[in-house]
């Protein structure tokens, strides 16, 4: 699935590619230097792993001018959004900075 939007398709059609591009840098760069300023090695891999999924679909944006989504889960007439393995990796990135904050929270209430 040709993807021209951003996760899930939001925003088809209505950013252009190098826009799209321009923003994912950005974006990646900020979240470069939440790494260089991270405190512990969870939030210091989930950030990573975050900017690892954001390059690849930067790189298929640029190549492509889309990305190509080929994940396309569904049970009968119910289906998920097509996704790939860069929006997977920035899934589990979130979830790594999601359980780290609830780790940290966690210590702080002991």
């Amino acid at each position: 699935i040709h993807n021209f939007g951003v996760s899930f398709g939001l925003f088809s059609g209505t950013i252009s590619s190098p826009y799209l591009i321009i923003i994912g840098l950005i974006v990646v760069f900020f979240i470069i230097y939440l790494l260089v300023n991270a405190q512990d090695k969870l939030e210091q891999w989930g950030l990573f792993v975050i900017i690892c999924g954001a390059i690849g679909n930067i790189i298929d944006r640029f190549i492509n001018g889309y990305v190509i989504d080929f994940i396309y889960l569904h049970i009968n007439q119910y289906y998920w959004p097509a996704f790939n393995f860069a929006d997977i990796y920035i899934s589990i990135g979130i979830i790594m900075i999601l359980l780290n904050i609830i780790k940290k929270l966690n210590k702080n209430k002991e």
